[in-house]
């Protein structure tokens, strides 16, 4: 996938192209939940070798002119020209299951889960600074949500211990 330095080009770019034409458009960060942990578990050979297996599933997953990048670490963006709401949960939804799949390659008792945060041009902001930080705003508030249910669950299960 494209590195940060070029997604930045290419956001600025359709955001230009928004502004001409009026037209929509999505921005999506992604951020592995625990990858850390599953890296420093099973090394960094498997780490990258996940990284890899979910960015071309991202890849995959897009529609041909979308653009999906790697922002770095275990970070990602996809930048969506005319992308709505509706559409938007199901690219996060999608997104989620790669994660799932990318964490089952490594080991079937991995269960990777993925933070999705959007933002919308216009709605959310009109220039990358703007739309990049709400976006990256709600997928801690995502990721946040994952923590907290995760506490929940150990705790209902005798997992968390004072």
């Amino acid at each position: 996938l494209p590195n940060a330095r070029s997604l930045f080009i290419h956001l600025e770019s359709e955001l230009a192209r928004s502004k001409r034409s009026g037209a929509e458009l999505g921005l999506l960060v992604a951020d592995l939940d625990n990858f850390k942990q599953l890296n420093d578990r099973f090394g960094h050979v498997e780490g990258n070798k996940l990284l890899r297996i979910f960015a071309a599933g991202l890849k995959a997953c897009c529609r041909e002119y979308d653009y999906p990048a790697r922002m770095g670490g275990d970070e990602f963006v996809v930048v969506a020209p005319g992308l709505q709401q509706e559409t938007a949960a199901e690219l996060s939804r999608r997104i989620e299951n790669l994660a799932i799949e990318a964490g089952q390659a490594i080991d079937k008792d991995v269960v990777l889960s993925v933070s999705v945060g959007r933002a919308f041009f216009l709605e959310d902001g009109n220039d990358a600074e703007h739309l990049l930080a709400e976006a990256d705003r709600r997928m801690y508030a995502v990721k946040s949500e994952h923590h907290s249910a995760l506490e929940r669950g150990m705790a209902s299960a005798g997992g968390l211990r004072s």
